[in-house]
């Protein structure tokens, strides 16, 4: 199953998808449920995992891909490692 959430930045849930089947992936479920339009009404910027990667980098950041990165893009992907712990906590609880 596939769910889409918004969470603050304390991990707190602010918003759910319904369920989409599993094979649907995070981009494609992203899109279904017009999740940057939303965001950029509401002037929001979101952290996503690289599964996101093309959505619409002006409110889905995500970190780079790829090998052999210059040393920038490496302490960006370490910056981005750290920050969403607490969106990672929300969908702990939603697992259970």
């Amino acid at each position: 199953m596939n769910v889409q959430a918004i969470t603050d930045p304390g991990g707190d849930l602010l918003w759910t998808s319904g369920a989409l089947p599993g094979s649907v992936h995070d981009i494609a479920a992203a899109r279904i449920w017009q999740i940057p339009a939303h965001l950029r009404q509401a002037r929001l910027t979101a952290l996503g995992d690289k599964g996101y990667t093309g959505l619409d980098e002006h409110v889905v950041v995500v970190p780079w891909k790829r090998h052999n990165k210059p040393e920038l893009k490496k302490a960006y992907n370490r910056l981005h490692a750290r920050l969403p712990a607490p969106g990672k906590r929300a969908f702990a609880q939603l697992k259970t």
